[in-house]
């Protein structure tokens, strides 16, 4: 399996650097695990920046399990990181609406929602992990005369460009808007891991890993629409190996990449961030998350969550932002039935993802 592993990451970066070359030009990066925060080298700069918990295990090597202490904090602040991407890579139904706003509320945040659902109507699905990054790179750079990308976002079946383009609108002033921001972010779900996009991206650009309690995933997939809910014990258990399954990918991944100790002088910054930590305590976290990428943080920020995640917010759609934040992460204890969460517990990867974000069973 690790064989297989290393091919497939090998195959996706020559295909990368193809098509970047094709479009022009792929950034070099690296980066270290470090208590999901990640060290990342870009000559004479090293930032380490570590979340909140203070303990848990990652994967070393197949099968020994290595112990991660919390790092302190450090900062050149005479050479401040740059940031101005932002790249959210996560899973259906992982709170990224949620964390999404936390960027999207600040004023000088142009956000893009979903960019592959438009390129997954285009090229297919199985085509998104080759062609999607570099249209990813293309619009986080304000770049749409070099693709059909805005063409495709208007007539894609479905969806309005409105779902994409969100407070936007006059479809052909986006250009302008998006140039007119100092940062421009996005959510990604159409990709399984960060090694089929993190080739592509500079170190202005921050790629959080956003994850959650995969039983909270499961959960609140039983939320999304009758369909799942009526689904077999099995059908939801093939669902929940292929999350794990990516989900412990992306750790091992950043972990790999640590063991293997190759520097490149640019790279994008890729931390582990957990929807759990900011549902809990959404300020004081989004104001931490906010420093470690060097941004600004704004008052509508903070208005929007004191305003959406307090005891009297309204609920809302199962796709909504607003709601009483710190009940969430528990929930799946109450809801999921006894075989669904003895179901999920028991699949290898998912145990292991369970135990390494720091989860108690």
């Amino acid at each position: 399996m690790k064989i297989i592993t290393l091919i497939g990451y090998i195959t996706l970066t020559l295909t990368g650097v193809l098509i970047s070359t094709l479009i022009g030009g792929m950034g070099s990066w690296s980066s270290s695990y470090g208590n999901a925060g990640y060290l990342v080298k870009c000559g004479s700069r090293d930032e380490t920046v570590t979340v909140k918990r203070t303990k848990f295990t990652l994967r070393d090597g197949i099968n020994d399990e290595k112990e991660i202490t919390s790092q302190n904090k450090t900062r050149d602040e005479k050479i401040p990181r740059n940031i101005t991407k932002v790249i959210i890579l996560t899973y259906r139904r992982s709170g990224s609406s949620f964390f999404a706003e936390l960027l999207k509320q600040n004023p000088g945040v142009f956000f893009i929602f979903e960019p592959l659902v438009p390129v997954a109507e285009k090229h297919g699905d199985l085509d998104v992990p080759i062609v999607g990054p570099a249209y990813i790179r293309e619009i986080l750079n304000c770049r749409f005369g070099s693709n059909s990308f805005l063409n495709q976002s208007a007539t894609m079946k479905g969806w309005r460009w409105q779902s994409v383009f969100r407070g936007v609108s006059d479809f052909k002033a986006i250009p302008k808007v998006c140039l007119g921001r100092g940062i421009v972010a996005t959510k990604i779900i159409r990709l399984r891991n960060i090694g089929e996009i993190a080739p592509f991206f500079d170190e202005d650009t921050a790629i959080l890993s956003l994850a959650r309690d995969p039983r909270g995933i499961l959960n609140s997939r039983n939320k999304e629409n009758v369909e799942y809910m009526n689904q077999t014990l099995e059908q939801k258990k093939n669902d929940m190996k292929v999350l794990c399954y990516n989900m412990l990918t992306n750790i091992n991944f950043i972990h790999d990449l640590d063991k293997s100790k190759k520097r490149l002088r640019s790279s994008a910054f890729i931390k582990q961030v957990l929807y759990e930590d900011f549902a809990m305590n959404p300020l004081n976290n989004t104001k931490e998350l906010y420093k470690t990428l060097n941004i600004e943080f704004h008052e509508a920020v903070q208005q929007w969550i004191e305003k959406n995640t307090s005891n009297n917010s309204n609920w809302g759609s199962v796709y909504g932002t607003s709601r009483n934040s710190s009940s969430l992460p528990s929930m799946w204890r109450h809801e999921l039935s006894q075989k669904e969460l003895h179901m999920i517990q028991n699949i290898t990867n998912c145990s292991k993802v369970i135990k390494l974000l720091g989860f108690q069973k």
